[in-house]
């Protein structure tokens, strides 16, 4: 068994734990977690959903939606940046998704608080989960020789966390070729991080299958002070 199959298949139930406790948080209903609430009060021009334990911020003056991994919640305020913005953050070795290249994202933001500094770009494609980590991720960390750290996990037939019309509102965008489905309900979280010494910023990946596609939600974050 190679090394970086052992490394997913032990840090999977990681992965696993995270979730639950996301779970956790929707679960509490009208009493949000105070990070979500700070979010919710740094930012009165969007209306924020956790109710499919994602973070799901529709701008009410555009109607446009950007998905934000759980992890984000916090006193942080997010806007819209142009997606060249976004792709300026990008570490040397990030790639998105070869089909996701011939799209536009559907979101690309800049997150920012007291101890954040993000970019995030929302891509789909019709890899599955774990072919996103394993196709695509892998390769490129291990040749560019950085750590990583994170799981992914199949849920059965538990139901997609995100319904593409949850992650797509009013816009209309037709399937990648290639999307097959029904899809089970699956997740993936990883963390890459830079070069020792590298002005390059951490990366962490989040997606989840949406409909008959994936959503990847991917991070670039600045280390802390």
């Amino acid at each position: 068994m190679r090394p970086a199959l052992r490394r997913i298949l032990g840090l999977s139930l990681l992965a696993d734990l995270a979730f639950v406790a996301v779970g956790v948080l929707v679960w509490r209903g009208m009493q949000p977690a105070e990070e979500v609430a700070q979010l919710i009060a740094s930012n009165p021009a969007w209306t924020i959903d956790t109710s499919a334990d994602w973070l799901v911020l529709t701008e009410n003056a555009t109607q446009r939606r950007v998905v934000l991994a759980p992890d984000q919640a916090g006193p942080h305020v997010v806007r819209h940046v142009p997606c060249a913005e976004v792709e300026k953050a990008y570490p040397a070795w990030f790639r998105v998704p070869g089909d996701s290249s011939e799209t536009e994202p559907l979101a690309c933001v800049h997150v920012t608080g007291p101890e954040l500094d993000a970019y995030v770009v929302n891509v789909l494609t019709a890899l599955e989960i774990p072919k996103v980590w394993d196709e695509l991720y892998e390769p490129l960390v291990e040749q560019a020789k950085l750590g990583a750290w994170g799981g992914h996990s199949m849920g059965g037939d538990g139901g997609q966390r995100l319904g593409r019309d949850t992650v797509l509102g009013t816009a209309v965008r037709a399937p990648l070729p290639g999307a097959s489905g029904p899809r089970p309900g699956a997740h993936l979280s990883y963390g890459v991080d830079p070069r020792n010494g590298s002005a390059e910023r951490e990366t962490r990946l989040h997606a989840t299958h949406v409909g008959d596609e994936t959503l990847l939600v991917a991070s670039f974050r600045r280390p802390p002070p």
